[in-house]
């Protein structure tokens, strides 16, 4: 929940020691600005929780504000706020310690905004700071088949930025503090910046990547990144480094994927300590929250360890896929039992626990079979005609798709409330999964017609509607016609509202 708030108390990330008076004073002039915000860059997180890390602060009619502060730990921060058009953004990078008191004025008719800081703590804020922490554009290289270009350019760019600081500490004479956490976030600037673009980029060369380019990919990140002693406790601190480790979580658990599909006799006995059918039932069972933590529990201790289950938790509320959370959440608390994050967690928790006890319902209609013997989409259309139906081609494996569920699905209901819109939600590849299918129709409160498709059926309707993809919206008129939603991922709840409502009037 963000708070606005005019020189007001904000409790940030509890370290040892004890909290300082801490202030932040901001000046606008030229700028149609009604607030500033200060966002804690340690925050990694998408949901906003309980305690959320973003501060708005209210600007008085001198277009000024004040942000107090109870700090414990210095941290990185970036001060955001609008300039003289909606379109115009200050991104300001700040260094702020326990006890600092900065005042910063702004001018946005002035070149580069006439950016001044002043006060204690201003020696470590000063405008040229800012450019070095300026982020690192690696678009231009997107395509590339070789790593080649990219890594030379990040390599220059990391020169520069260490040139550029050692020039400013000269200047300057920033705190020993400030020093240190610089220069251990900046340690790991390559290794976050390679690797978050390489494993990006090899969906777009994918065929020249599995053939022949993977290990030089490879090599060069072996070089950056030492899997044994990632886990860097006196870093959790840092930017780069918590985007490393969140975006390791991930593709580590991309590339286990990978290993059960092609070698299930090293993978199943190295992860599962389980041989290769007993794992097999554990891993179709949940290969994403479960395999999480198995990475967590593998490579990381400490406050490394806690961050990623916090990023393991946010995954599974975004996606809204809790298998295992309850249990994965027992034994956090058991493992962090002073965390500051099980407050935030638990009520999700609890709300799961209540929702997944739902039973369908005479509003939630099966077909006959669970619709295995329906093979084109002619049928379905045959089968449904005179409706105005919203299809949603979806799994219950997929994220996306559940995600979509839980944020759109009442809202566009409760839209088209009795007005004749009828629903239709055919599952794929999901015919292994028929219990799973079965329990999150009411969990999602998916009321409306229910297939459990066979591939022939999800490949027809694929192919005919033009769907690339999961989910798949398509508005069925009627008289049977139908087109493609334009709504877009993540959708445009507006857009398809607009497509249903000229749907109802044919």
């Amino acid at each position: 929940m963000k708070k606005s708030l005019l020189c007001s108390l904000f409790i940030l990330w509890a370290t040892i020691g004890f909290a300082q008076k801490t202030t932040l004073t901001v000046s606008l002039a030229n700028s149609k600005a009604e607030e500033f915000s200060l966002l804690d860059t340690r925050q990694i997180f998408e949901n906003e929780f309980a305690e959320s890390t973003a501060m708005e602060v209210k600007l008085n009619k001198k277009k000024s504000g004040c942000l107090s502060l109870d700090l414990k730990r210095a941290g990185f921060f970036d001060l955001r706020c609008l300039g003289r058009t909606d379109r115009e953004y200050l991104f300001y990078n700040l260094y702020i310690e326990p006890g600092n008191h900065l005042n910063i004025r702004v001018d946005f008719d002035r070149p580069d905004f006439g950016i001044t800081v002043i006060g204690s703590g201003a020696e470590n804020n000063q405008p040229l700071i800012a450019l070095i922490k300026k982020p690192f554009d690696v678009h231009e290289f997107y395509g590339d088949t070789t790593p080649v270009r990219v890594i030379s350019a990040i390599k220059k760019e990391e020169i520069k930025q260490q040139q550029n600081f050692d020039n400013y500490v000269r200047k300057y004479k920033p705190t020993k503090r400030f020093i240190s956490d610089w220069q251990l976030n900046q340690k790991y600037f390559a290794a976050k910046t390679y690797f978050s673009f390489k494993e990006n980029n090899k969906f777009k060369i994918q065929d020249s990547y599995i053939k022949g380019t993977k290990s030089g990919w490879e090599k060069i990140q072996d070089s950056l990144i030492d899997e044994k002693s990632i886990n860097n406790e006196q870093a959790v601190y840092t930017p780069n480094y918590l985007r490393l480790i969140q975006e390791f979580l991930l593709r580590k658990k991309e590339k286990l994927w990978m290993m059960a599909s092609i070698e299930p006799e090293n993978f199943f006995p190295e992860w599962y300590n389980m041989d290769q059918k007993e794992g097999m039932i554990a891993y179709s069972d949940d290969s994403t929250n479960l395999l999480k933590e198995k990475i967590i529990n593998k490579y990381f201790s400490g406050q490394s360890a806690e961050i990623l289950y916090m990023t393991l938790f946010d995954d599974a509320i975004n996606e809204a896929y809790y298998k295992n959370v309850p249990q994965i959440f027992e034994r956090f608390k058991y493992r962090f039992p002073k965390s500051r994050y099980i407050n935030w967690i638990k009520p999700y928790v609890e709300a799961y626990l209540i929702r997944e006890q739902k039973p369908l319902n005479d509003k939630m209609i099966i077909a006959k079979n669970n619709g295995s013997d329906l093979n084109t989409f002619e049928e379905i259309l045959a089968a449904y005609k005179g409706k105005t139906m919203l299809l949603d081609m979806w799994g219950t494996w997929c994220g996306p798709c559940r995600s979509e569920i839980e944020t759109n699905g009442q809202a566009i209901k409760d839209h088209f409330k009795g007005r004749g819109i009828d629903y239709l939600y055919i599952a794929n590849h999901d015919q292994s999964n028929e219990a799973d299918w079965k329990k999150l129709i009411p969990y999602f409160n998916m009321e409306g017609f229910h297939i459990l498709a066979n591939l022939k059926l999800t490949k027809d309707i694929m192919q005919k509607v033009k769907g690339d993809g999961f989910p798949t919206y398509v508005i069925i008129k009627r008289d049977g016609s139908y087109e493609l939603s334009k709504a877009g991922f993540p959708m445009n709840r507006e857009i398809l509202i607009k497509q249903l409502e000229e749907a109802l009037t044919h």
